[in-house]
């Protein structure tokens, strides 16, 4: 078998390359013009003198054959200007010249002969002494080598018209019009003698006229409407044809004849009624009549005006289905509807302005006017020292849009002022040797800012505040500090998801919120991750706007505010709002959104500006992403179309493919067991 096939290869193999070398071979020979080709035209050329060797000389002296000069041209020749003096017409007899002499001088020659005597062409004729050269042309542009051509001349003496003569009967051809030439004895179709006519083509003139009036023969109806009768004609006994006219003009075959009227019908047609369409989108039928005989199809009952088949198909439509649509009130999103009945037959759709459907009506009357917004008062809310309040305004859960108090100026910001320091008293406490102490001051819980004065202008730092044990400790026990044992903690607020962080996202978020001084003090540092759910309503318009730009027709599931609080010995000191070195946050994804065939990923808002974060991981629960900035984030999702995959291999396959495949494997499987059997054989 394995030597079956390697014979099948190697057949195939010097087949292709039997046809790969045709190949080439043919597309030289189709553009390579060979040498012997161009010599054997060169030297077919006719001579410059334009004349056979075997006519007889005329008045004219004619050059001998010592004395003509050879213009065959070799391929040599042609490539080499130089040697050759010039460079042929295409007649062979002129050429341009490039001489010194400016043949200015030119003295004209008529052309002599007749229409039996041989003269020369007109030429010009240099008169300059030493030039002489002939030239075909006024201009002295085509020169003339050797001897001047010869040609005929005219007829010396107008041609004698010989009028055409019809013939004696309509069995016999008459002569046609033509001219002779006393001189010459030849015969022409034009005055001039320019175009000659044979004896033959003379012959060939009209018939004459029948000798006795045409007989006419009636027409004939079929013997029914399945055959056809003959048709009005006239015949000649003289030559036997017959004719559609009584003048013998007009020639008629037999089979034109044979296409006479068909014959009455037999019986009386059969009425088919007309059908109305089964509504306003299906068309019925004409009524007609029919044949049963013929099985042809009438407009009328007489048989006499037949009807197309796509004609009784144009029949009248049926009846619109009608459906009431009622009123709808109007929106600030959408016009009311005003009350109107609509056709409910596929690709109708048309609407009208009662119930039978008579009177239609265009789409634009059933709008109304937008309605109004549905506002709802947001009372004013104060600002802190580090987040503004809002101001009252009225938001409308229709458009999303925020109006001012007047309920019509659209508001792009709500944005209030910021609120003063909610600062309480600490009262001073003595350090121990066992227990930190601290200074008086007075502290923020809003900014978690800390003051030397009441008035609280004089901030200071966080750390200053605590007074380090007197003895050797570790570090101060504080209350307020959770979790000493990891730097970060993140805090959850209501309806937030679970949320971890990567293993390395501990010390990067140390080492970027902290300054190298404030890690080197000793003091216990930690980083608190404030995380709460947002309302789409309460987000700034512009920025909202901003999410769903780049969510396009993604639906937001959650929106999330991350703010990152510095806290030294268990006391907030100040906000993070970028780091030095990014961090991995995973998200798991609410119950309520979990779906199959759903794409999920993040987009962060960030100094106004929107930006998508993809998912990390291939855990369809959850959303992995870095980010080194904290401010708004949004997890939005897509459901996506599943694509069919091959069973074994999980990649995409053609199914349409695979008739082809099959139908391959079968050709190519057969003709291997018939070389096989062959072989065998």
């Amino acid at each position: 078998m394995k030597k079956s096939l390697k014979k099948m290869f190697v057949a195939v193999l010097l087949v292709a390359l039997i046809c790969s070398s045709l190949s080439v071979f043919a597309d030289e020979k189709n553009t390579d013009t060979p040498a012997d080709t161009v010599n054997e035209i060169t030297n077919n050329s006719t001579s410059l003198d334009g004349k056979d060797e075997n006519i007889e000389s005329g008045d004219n002296p004619q050059p001998s054959s010592e004395d003509t000069k050879d213009n065959t041209m070799t391929s040599s020749e042609e490539s080499d200007p130089d040697q050759q003096g010039g460079q042929t017409g295409d007649d062979n007899q002129n050429k341009e010249t490039n001489d010194v002499c400016p043949h200015s001088d030119l003295k004209y020659y008529e052309a002599k002969g007749t229409c039996v005597k041989e003269g020369t062409v007109e030429y010009w004729e240099c008169q300059e002494e030493n030039c002489k050269k002939i030239f075909s042309d006024k201009d002295g542009q085509h020169e003339i080598e050797g001897e001047i051509p010869t040609a005929k001349g005219n007829h010396p003496t107008a041609l004698t018209k010989v009028e055409a003569k019809s013939g004696e009967d309509c069995t016999k051809q008459g002569t046609k019009e033509y001219y002779t030439c006393e001189t010459c004895n030849e015969t022409f179709t034009d005055a001039t003698g320019k175009t000659k006519i044979s004896a033959e083509e003379i012959a060939k003139g009209n018939y004459g006229n029948h000798p006795t009036a045409l007989t006419k023969v009636e027409a004939k109806p079929g013997e029914d409407c399945t055959k056809q009768g003959t048709k009005e004609h006239y015949t000649c006994k003289t030559c036997s044809m017959k004719f559609s006219d009584e003048d013998g003009k007009t020639e008629i075959s037999d089979e034109e004849i044979a296409k006479g009227a068909f014959g009455n019908h037999p019986a009386k047609l059969e009425k088919v009624d007309a059908v109305t369409g089964a509504d306003c989108q299906t068309q019925g039928t004409k009524e007609y009549y029919m044949c049963k005989t013929c099985n042809k199809k009438f407009s009328n009952e007489d048989g006499k005006t037949e009807i197309s088949d796509a004609e009784i198909k144009d029949g009248t439509h049926g009846s619109h289905k009608i459906n009431l649509v009622p009123a709808k009130p109007g929106t600030c999103q959408e016009r009311e509807i005003i009350e109107h009945y609509e056709c409910t037959v596929n690709e109708c759709g048309k609407i009208f302005a009662d119930e039978n459907g008579i009177t239609q009506l265009d789409k634009v009357f059933i709008s109304g006017e937008f309605g109004d917004h549905d506002l709802k008062l947001v009372p004013a809310t104060n600002g802190t020292c580090v987040k503004p309040g809002t101001i009252e305004h009225y938001y409308c859960s229709v458009c999303e849009r925020n109006f001012d108090t007047d309920k019509t100026t659209k508001l792009d910001s709500i944005t209030g002022k910021l609120g003063t320091h909610n600062a309480i008293k600490i009262d001073a406490k003595e350090a121990t040797e066992t227990e930190s102490g601290n200074i008086e001051c007075w502290h923020c819980s809003e900014c978690d800012k800390f003051f030397k004065d009441e008035a609280l202008t004089k901030e200071i730092p966080a750390y200053d505040v605590i007074i380090s044990a007197t003895g050797d400790v570790d570090g101060p026990e504080l209350p307020d500090v959770v979790d000493q044992t990891s730097p970060v903690f993140i805090d959850k607020g209501e309806d937030v998801p679970d949320i971890k962080l990567n293993d390395d996202a501990h010390a990067n978020l140390i080492t970027s919120a902290f300054t190298e001084l404030e890690i080197a003090s000793g003091k216990v540092l930690k980083v608190d991750i404030a995380i709460s759910t947002v309302s789409a309503a309460s987000v700034e318009q512009s920025e909202l706007a901003a999410i769903k730009a780049v969510a396009k027709q993604r639906k937001i599931a959650v929106i999330l505010d991350m703010n990152l609080v510095r806290k030294i010995n268990g006391i907030a000191s100040g906000n993070v709002h970028e780091l030095d070195k990014a961090i991995t946050i995973t998200i798991d994804v609410p119950a309520a959104y979990i779906s199959d065939n759903r794409k999920f990923s993040v987009i962060r808002l960030h100094d106004g500006i929107a930006e998508e974060l993809p998912d990390e991981d291939n855990n369809p629960n959850t959303v992995t992403f870095t980010t080194g900035k904290f401010s708004l984030y949004a997890l939005v999702y897509e459901d996506v179309k599943t694509v069919a995959k091959s069973a074994d291999t999980g990649d995409n396959f053609p199914v349409t493919a695979l008739p082809v495949v099959m139908l391959t494997t079968i050709v190519l499987l057969a003709l291997c067991i018939k070389k096989m059997k062959k072989d065998n054989m």
